[in-house]
């Protein structure tokens, strides 16, 4: 019988952090009110690395988990390295 999909995250505590520490941050990078949407961006070069990070992780993690049922697609504009390669794969899990 085959798992089905949502069956292979379950138990996938890091992925989970990682899925809402990017889902609390990326709101923070707008300023958005009645008067005003604009993007502020991050308060340094290292929560812009941690942020770029966790995107990498989630997307690397979701290839490995779900990648052979589902095409996973990062167009954020984060966490892709110049080239992507299996030593990345491998170093961000």
């Amino acid at each position: 019988m085959r798992k089905y999909m949502e069956e292979k995250l379950i138990g996938q505590n890091e992925l989970e952090k990682m899925t809402n520490y990017i889902n609390n941050e990326y709101p923070q990078l707008f300023t958005n009110n009645e008067n005003e949407f604009s993007y502020k961006g991050f308060d340094s070069k290292e929560d812009e690395q941690r942020f770029d990070d966790a995107v990498r992780f989630v997307y690397k993690k979701l290839c490995e988990l779900l990648g052979d049922d589902y095409e996973i697609i990062n167009d954020t504009g984060y966490g892709m390295p110049e080239q992507d390669n299996e030593q990345d794969l491998n170093q961000s899990l």
